[in-house]
């Protein structure tokens, strides 16, 4: 009777063993299925839609140029966003060659916060706003220049690149060839604004005053180089949250592993065998976790 217990104990696990294997298959992030997930971005609508459609930390990645229609409006950042917009190498036109309402690129709210960079090497662009300030981004949020660039945008008053009435860390990237008709080409600082540049980040815009940086609020000028600026960007930490979201799975299958291995009701043929299953099920997790991080890079 206790030798039928046992038996019948060890067979239930081998059976749990294998439906183990098989929620680990199933429960591992597949490439295919997130790419049907993320929509394409075809318009200056459709960046929109995603931009308020977009969850706490997550990364908005270009596949493609964009320019607005005579019938869009700025980009813009609600509050309470959290994103990153990854230019990929590809140019973000707001097509105004006079002043427009609403006619900055972006505009970021107070309470939102966007980072902007390009993962590129070709150099992904803002351009073609034409506003009273701020004509690539008018910033009342919270803005992080990675890299990218910010060229050919114009603005009445001031702030050709950047106004900002919040706060604006720029690390990298460039804010160059953009025109402020009273002062500020490059970016403008307001009194209430907290502004770090970074090295040579503004340079060679045009204003018939202060032609890169007009400040009236609180500047801090950084001469590092943008890698040796630290700074707390949740996106950086969310980015090693999903690193570390295989190890899991991983210690749950070397689990399940020792266990196979130290069932005394196995022979050292069909060990074996569970051998084989339990690697070919490690290579299928790895596989698919390899082609996610892939298609999360693509965009």
């Amino acid at each position: 009777m206790k030798i039928l217990y046992k038996k019948g104990i060890a067979a239930v696990c081998r059976i749990a063993a294998l439906y183990f294997m098989a929620f680990l298959i199933g429960a591992c992030p597949v490439a295919a299925e997130e790419e049907q997930k993320t929509p394409g971005i075809h318009t200056w609508a459709d960046l929109q839609e995603a931009i308020n459609e977009s969850g706490p930390g997550e990364l908005i990645t270009l596949t493609g140029n964009l320019t607005a229609l005579s019938s869009d409006s700025g980009l813009m950042i609600p509050a309470g966003k959290h994103l990153t917009l990854d230019l990929n190498g590809y140019v973000l036109d707001r097509n105004l060659d006079s002043w427009g309402e609403f006619g900055s690129v972006i505009q970021v709210n107070a309470g939102a916060v966007l980072t902007v960079r390009d993962s590129s090497v070709s150099g992904g662009t803002i351009t073609g706003g034409y506003h009273n300030n701020g004509g690539g981004i008018l910033n009342r949020g919270t803005l992080i220049l990675e890299s990218g660039r910010i060229t050919g945008n114009t603005v009445l008053h001031t702030g050709g690149g950047i106004s900002n009435d919040g706060t604006a860390i720029l690390l990298g990237g460039s804010i160059t060839g953009n025109e402020a008709l009273l002062n500020g080409g490059g970016v403008c600082n307001k009194p209430k604004g907290h502004m770090t540049i970074c090295a040579d980040v503004v340079s060679g815009n045009q204003a018939p005053e202060y032609d890169d940086v007009f400040n009236q609020g609180t500047l801090t000028l950084q001469e590092a180089e943008p890698e040796e600026f630290h700074f707390e960007d949740m996106t950086v930490v969310r980015s090693y949250m999903e690193e570390l979201a295989i190890l899991p799975f991983l210690v749950m299958l070397a689990i399940l592993l020792y266990v196979v291995w130290i069932d005394s009701y196995l022979s050292r043929e069909r060990k074996r065998i569970m051998l084989w299953i339990v690697l070919l099920v490690l290579s299928l997790i790895l596989q698919n976790y390899t082609e996610y991080r892939m298609s999360m890079q693509v965009g």
